[in-house]
């Protein structure tokens, strides 16, 4: 039995001295801050020795198995296994592959499908048979950019983010770590406000700044009640009040915010379909944002603690293997649910048919001789998909200072 230093423990466990200190903060090895100032592990020598002992018998025995088996028969096991792991290997990749490729398109049908619903047929029926007008490819691609643009892009830095920041800490001002998370709630504050900007519904035409204001203190308010009720349930109960208390506070801001600087100047934002509406979209895109810090920051956990660990390299591929799975889930689910309250991705477009007439509204597509333009009825509710055949189109404008809203 021996007090040993983080490098001695290290040297006799046979592990790094990063995986000593990960179990230290875990408290799975018994360890003491000595006066000096330097932490000491508690090791049990004899144990280790009989452990050493044993291993040793094990692998005489093993050795001497070896010795009685037929030449040969070794070398065409492990090339058996061999095979067989790198056979799985492959299978497993071409499954994600594909699963992938599955959900990059399903994602693009539901990037057309939603926001149709929302702003142009408000019918189900019409929307979905709309969306199948659109091609294959654009479908894919437009699932690829509703991905890639905001949720994996912001997962990716995130994880760097705190990847970075757990090796420059440590953990020798490991307090330090506690501040990772404030620059990523930041950018997350900002990106769901600059979302709400832009969606169909009238929450966008609040002052950026008002939806700032509001998405803060709404997201305290949520943060707050959520960690000082899993506080108490843990029964610290002094800490947990302290840090409860700020939930009912923050909710007060946000409702004064709402009421003194968003619903005044949004007409349709003092009625009680539009406040519902506008609240939907807010629950939404902070639930989003939400989902992909969530993804990164357990991705960032299981690299920090369950790769410090191991020794093999087979075993930490495994590893950053599921941190990347639980990154991309996240990535996904936010994806999906930017969806609901986005703009259609369909631009103005102007048609000049040979009959004289002028159509003007979205275009969806131009496929298989036809032009499909969505036209908004008199009474704005909603709009009716129209298809023009090319030999009927004399021209087609599609200004380019002007997006769909």
């Amino acid at each position: 039995m021996a007090w040993l230093t983080v490098n001695e423990a290290a040297e006799w466990l046979g592990i790094s001295e990063a995986a000593v200190r990960k179990r230290i903060q875990r408290d799975t090895l018994e360890h003491s801050k000595w006066p000096n100032g330097r932490v000491y592990v508690y090791v049990d020598v004899e144990q280790n020795d009989e452990k050493d002992v044993e291993h040793d018998d094990e692998k005489d025995i093993e050795q001497n198995d070896e010795k009685n088996e037929p030449p040969g028969n070794s070398d065409k096991d492990n090339n058996a296994n061999n095979q067989h792991s790198w056979w799985d290997y492959a299978a497993g990749v071409s499954g994600l592959a594909v699963l992938f490729g599955a959900l990059i398109y399903a994602l693009g049908l539901v990037v057309v499908f939603a926001p149709l619903l929302r702003t142009e047929t408000h019918d189900v029926s019409t929307a979905w048979h709309a969306t199948f007008l659109v091609p294959r490819s654009t479908v894919a691609g437009l699932g690829v950019r509703q991905l890639v643009a905001f949720p994996l892009a912001a997962g990716a830095l995130m994880l760097a983010w705190a990847l970075l920041w757990g090796k420059l800490t440590e953990s020798r001002i490991r307090w330090l770590r506690t501040f990772v998370g404030g620059p990523m709630i930041i950018a997350i504050v900002l990106y769901a406000s600059w979302y709400l900007s832009t969606v169909p519904g009238p929450i966008s035409k609040a002052p950026y700044t008002s939806l700032v204001l509001f998405v803060t203190t709404s997201t305290a308010a949520i943060s707050f009640s959520v960690a000082g009720l899993g506080l108490l349930i843990y029964r610290d109960y002094r800490l947990g009040l302290l840090i409860g208390v700020f939930g009912p506070v923050s909710a007060i801001l946000s409702f004064l915010s709402w009421r003194y600087s968003i619903a005044p100047k949004v007409e349709s934002l003092q009625q009680l379909s539009g406040i519902i509406g506008s609240l939907l979209d807010i629950a939404i895109v902070v639930a989003a944002s939400s989902i992909v810090y969530l993804g990164a920051t357990l991705a960032a956990v299981l690299l920090d603690y369950e790769e410090a660990d191991l020794n093999s390299q087979d075993d930490k591929w495994k590893i950053r293997l599921r941190a990347f799975i639980m990154l991309l889930a996240c990535a996904f689910a936010g994806a999906f649910l930017l969806t609901v309250p986005s703009s259609p991705p369909l631009l103005s477009a102007q048609i000049n048919t040979k009959d004289g007439e002028d159509v003007t509204g979205r275009l969806l597509v131009h496929t298989e001789g036809f032009w499909y333009i969505f036209k908004t009825q008199k009474d704005k509710s909603k709009s009716t998909l129209r298809a023009i055949p090319d030999d009927k189109v004399k021209t087609v404008l599609m200004p380019p200072s002007e997006k769909a809203s």
